[in-house]
């Protein structure tokens, strides 16, 4: 519903620009990812799994929703769908290890997918729809963040801390993907000839002027600076 929600916005060709953008260095992201989780787990798919992908639905969105608001939300839910049709098709291979068992009818359906292309059409035909199903969406979608703290306290209550903190291997994987991938990440959007966007955090796309408060372009791809 959070996803669903950020598309429901008036269409603003800047906005379906910078999108594209996101989409494309969202790919590049996840091939960073992939890349480094390679060199450092050539013989260990499962780790070149947790390294490649993260929990940006459950927990991401949530949390930049809170941060920085539902138009950050709108950029998150198109790199969230390059890491779910991602997740589907070369996580399916690295857990498998057969391109066999990839169905792209699971890509497709995956209600991520789904609100997306659903949500997308919206913006750009700019459909409006009845305040009570906004409203109802919008309620919806502040169940969000609590539900996926409290499914994260029981998934925390059920296991073993301690026993995580003295493997070397899960200390590799987290720095890899909370440190490592992130600080390549940001080197790449320091060299995109990308400067603002015409993007106000209070009020979204301006179309230009000299606002305070801009929006660089690294502002809009919110999963990598919250190293997610």
């Amino acid at each position: 519903m959070l996803i669903l929600e950020s598309l429901l916005v008036p269409f603003e060709p800047g906005k379906l620009v910078l999108g594209v953008w996101i989409l494309v260095l969202s790919g590049a992201v996840m091939l960073i990812s992939a890349i480094v989780g390679k060199l450092f787990f050539k013989r260990h798919p499962l780790r070149q799994f947790t390294v490649v992908f993260s929990n940006v639905g459950f927990m991401g969105i949530p949390l930049v929703r809170s941060l920085l608001g539902n138009e950050a939300v709108f950029f998150m839910s198109l790199f969230n769908v390059v890491l779910t049709v991602l997740v589907w098709t070369y996580g399916v291979y690295l857990l498998t290890g057969s391109w066999k068992d990839v169905s792209l009818k699971k890509v497709i359906l995956n209600p991520c997918i789904l609100a997306v292309i659903v949500g997308l059409i919206f913006f750009v035909c700019g459909v409006h729809l009845p305040v009570v199903i906004t409203e109802t969406i919008h309620n919806l979608g502040n169940l969000n963040t609590g539900l996926a703290i409290l499914l994260l306290g029981i998934y925390l209550a059920q296991t073993d801390l301690a026993a995580f903190f003295v493997k070397k291997e899960v200390w590799k994987i987290s720095i890899l993907r909370l440190v490592v991938v992130p600080l390549i990440t940001l080197a790449m959007l320091v060299l995109i000839p990308i400067d603002n966007t015409g993007f106000n955090s209070q009020d979204g796309f301006t179309g230009g002027g000299s606002d305070t408060n801009w929006w660089t372009f690294t502002d809009a791809f919110p999963a990598v600076r919250s190293g997610l």
